[in-house]
């Protein structure tokens, strides 16, 4: 059997960068900042907690205020992204070929679970997955807390006591694979614009069917 662990940002959708950059230029207004952010930025934004990316874009803001602005953030990001997100190409006809042969998908988001559950739902992917792993905003400070290792955590309970043969991680970004490396995974990288000249991953795609 075995374990596909899955960043879904960037990888089970698309566009959701778009919907990302509204709603962060919306929040940055709204508490008053000059700063706003362009759609190619929030690559590098996409997959860190809300709290985390006002903490970054607004140098010298408190952790109160990140927080406060997080909040909304997490409050407003589901209303943002059913205005532009979708499925990712093939998405579902590989998770649906994983389930068959009997292996496992699991999801591992930084998103808050009430999020992640809806995210899911939008692109219609919620009957695929054996367990998603999300982040409980209640535990974030954007100063110490390590989102890596709170995933890490979970991932290796949800195999406690499961006979897993191999498994395969698949992400958009470094620190996904920088994950499936702690957990001895053979690792992928999902470059569909084929832009990222250099990566530690085992393989780099730009078709979901190439896991396969």
């Amino acid at each position: 059997m075995i374990l596909y662990v899955w960043d879904f940002h960037g990888v089970l959708e698309k566009d959701n960068e778009v919907a990302l950059a509204e709603q962060i230029n919306f929040i940055l207004e709204k508490y008053g900042f000059d700063r706003r952010v362009t759609v190619p930025e929030t690559f590098a934004l996409s997959g860190k907690h809300y709290r985390q990316i006002f903490f970054e874009l607004c140098p010298g803001i408190s952790v109160e205020k990140a927080r406060e602005m997080g909040d909304l953030g997490v409050s407003t990001g589901i209303e943002y992204a059913r205005r532009y997100v979708k499925p990712r190409d093939h998405a579902r006809e590989v998770l649906n070929e994983i389930r068959e042969r009997g292996d496992k998908n699991l999801v591992a988001s930084n998103c808050a679970p009430q999020a992640l559950k809806a995210y899911v739902e939008m692109v219609g992917l919620q009957d695929l997955f054996d367990a998603l792993v999300s982040v409980d905003s209640e535990h974030v400070n954007p100063k110490t807390f390590s989102i890596k290792d709170y995933k890490l955590r979970r991932i290796r309970a949800f195999m406690s006591g499961k006979d897993f043969e191999k498994i395969k991680c698949i992400g958009d970004k470094e620190r996904d694979i920088e994950l499936g490396q702690k957990l001895g995974a053979e690792t992928y990288l999902f470059d569909p614009g084929k832009l990222i000249k250099e990566t530690k991953a085992h393989h780099k795609i730009s078709d979901l069917r190439q896991v396969l």
